[in-house]
């Protein structure tokens, strides 16, 4: 889809996140932006997702659009790293061979033994 194919409205309201971005970035990260070597990214959002990232800012919770966007990937990040770390305690596991048999009769009758019943 290019611009020619939104309507107006979401037309403008593209422009308005893309303009509003490189203003607030311009101002509060230039040196950050310079030093990390950031790429400019134009996204369309709904009206609703827009509305949602202005009231974050507007609570405090981040200084602007970009920021939040960053923050989102971030924590996209971490969890798909937490996600491969499991995967990969999973595949480790099931490598390890069978496992024995329990019986929780026994574990129980061992703990009692080693550690009372709790009751002193």
């Amino acid at each position: 889809m290019s611009c020619q194919d939104l309507p107006e409205a979401d037309l403008f309201l593209v422009l308005e996140f893309a303009l509003e971005a490189i203003v607030c970035d311009f101002h509060s990260n230039a040196d950050f932006a310079l030093a990390m070597g950031n790429i400019r990214k134009t996204i369309t959002i709904s009206r609703q997702q827009d509305a949602w990232i202005k009231s974050q800012i507007a609570a405090g919770k981040f200084t602007n659009d970009s920021e939040y966007i960053r923050d989102l990937i971030r924590r996209d990040q971490s969890s798909a790293a937490g996600i491969e770390e499991i995967r990969a305690a999973l595949i480790e596991g099931e490598s390890s061979g069978n496992s024995e048999p329990f019986n929780p009769e026994q574990f129980k009758r061992e703990m009692m033994e080693k550690y009372g019943d709790g009751t002193a």
